[in-house]
């Protein structure tokens, strides 16, 4: 008699068990409440000086200071800028101990069998930023901003002249300074900066419109 063959059983294959990504990371640190990250040398540099600006324009909105202490900045020499960056790189590093400090949270629990075998929901996509176009025309100067790097020289050298002992002139006051001295223009005198911003936009207008 033919032996009868038997039919070989096979079982499906056991789910492999899938590690837990958050398992193997080390947890964030939380950061204890009152604790602050550190500003950035921009920040530094609007703390300091948004006050003048806004004692100088009072009737303008927030929105538009904000613009102004931009301006501000990006009319800023590397050596003017620098002082902010020190600071910014101290209180980084400040911070970045503080932080090395702060006990170490427990890790995280293993998930379960059914847990671990779950597809992750998917993230959602993140907006791309645009990238910045390092050949884009520079947005041009306001009248103020004109005013400002023609006498910006020498309202710190008149400060820095009539200093006490021991005294050191910092941005703010030479921004504040300077500002005065914008006040004090009449129309007239202003007039001059006014047409060559004017000037300025207009042809910052064309260049973006070609640039398109």
């Amino acid at each position: 008699m033919p032996r009868s063959s038997k039919k070989k059983t096979t079982l499906p294959a056991a789910p492999k068990k899938t590690k837990s990504k958050t398992s193997n990371k080390r947890r964030k640190k939380k950061l204890p409440a009152g604790m602050k990250r550190p500003l950035n040398q921009y920040m530094l540099f609007r703390a300091e000086t948004q006050p003048t600006v806004k004692a100088e324009n009072p009737n303008i909105p927030i929105t538009q200071i904000a613009k102004l202490v931009g301006e501000q900045w990006r009319a800023l020499s590397d050596a003017e800028k620098a002082p902010f960056i020190a600071k910014a790189k101290a209180l980084k590093v400040a911070f970045d101990k503080e932080v090395a400090a702060l006990p170490t949270p427990p890790p995280s629990p293993e998930p379960s069998d059914d847990e671990a075998n779950e597809a992750p929901a998917p993230k959602p996509a993140k907006k791309q930023k645009k990238a910045k176009d390092p050949n884009a025309p520079k947005r041009p100067l306001n009248s103020y901003m004109l005013f400002r790097k023609d006498v910006n020289t020498e309202v710190k050298a008149e400060l820095e002249a009539n200093a006490q002992e021991g005294e050191k002139v910092n941005i703010t006051m030479v921004a504040r300074a300077v500002g005065q001295r914008w006040r004090d223009l009449t129309d007239k005198q202003k007039a001059p900066y006014d047409e060559k911003a004017k000037a300025l936009r207009e042809a910052y207008k064309q260049l973006v419109a070609v640039a398109q």
